[in-house]
């Protein structure tokens, strides 16, 4: 028995069924790490089962939603927006598969191509300037450029810890999310940090990088710890 008759058998429709079948272990990990529950998993493949099929857009919606930070609750919004572009699927089969000519893209670079995606669809752009304004920061692209300027510097951390009392919101937040994604975020480099920086200015920063998604809630919850030294 496969695993679209299992999903059958218990109930799922054949679209839906088919959908998730389809998609591999890996796949649906990553959703759930996005912050999808079951049934929105389920609602997602029942109504865009092009996108589950197809498994460069499948990897594609996964990796623009992390890139992009779009929320879990917005994802089925999202989707329904671009998908007013009938060739959006094949659109972002096609963005999953030229970035990943390159062995390893770079953040930016990744961002850059999704941005480019979503830019090129008026409902989709409308949807993510709505429920993920942060996007359309020009500060993002800056934090990202200084965070990678001081990946050498001997003074890494007293760099980091100034620029999240000086800088937008936005921009903080990308710094955070950049430290997290890199392993980095945590109470002894944040206590460092904060040496330098405003400890209530990396705190709030802390704040809206974990209301955002930026950053776990494991990574954030280690590191309050190197504020409350």
């Amino acid at each position: 028995m496969t695993k679209r008759d299992v999903l059958k058998r218990i109930g799922l429709d054949d679209p839906t069924a088919n959908a998730l079948g389809t998609a591999d272990k890996g796949s649906l990990e990553a959703l759930g790490k996005l912050g999808l529950s079951a049934d929105q998993i389920q609602q997602l493949a029942k109504t865009h089962s092009d996108v589950f099929t197809n498994p460069d857009a499948r990897k594609g919606f996964i990796e623009l939603a992390q890139t992009m930070r779009l929320k879990p609750d917005d994802l089925q919004g999202f989707l329904d927006a671009a998908s007013s572009d009938k060739d959006f699927t094949k659109k972002l089969a096609s963005a999953y598969q030229r970035l990943h000519t390159q062995s390893s893209p770079s953040q930016n670079t990744t961002w850059g191509a999704y941005r480019r995606l979503v830019d090129d669809n008026g409902s989709a752009k409308k949807f993510v300037q709505d429920h993920a304004p942060w996007n359309y920061d020009s500060s993002i692209q800056d934090a990202d450029g200084d965070y990678q300027a001081t990946e050498s510097s001997a003074f890494k951390l007293e760099t980091l810890g100034l620029d999240l009392s000086r800088h937008s919101e936005s921009y903080r937040v990308e710094l955070l999310r950049r430290m997290d994604q890199d392993h980095w975020l945590t109470q002894d480099t944040v206590r460092e940090m904060s040496l330098y920086g405003k400890p209530s200015d990396i705190r709030a920063a802390l704040d809206a990088a974990h209301s955002q998604g930026a950053i776990s809630d494991a990574s954030y919850q280690d590191a309050l710890k190197g504020l409350s030294d």
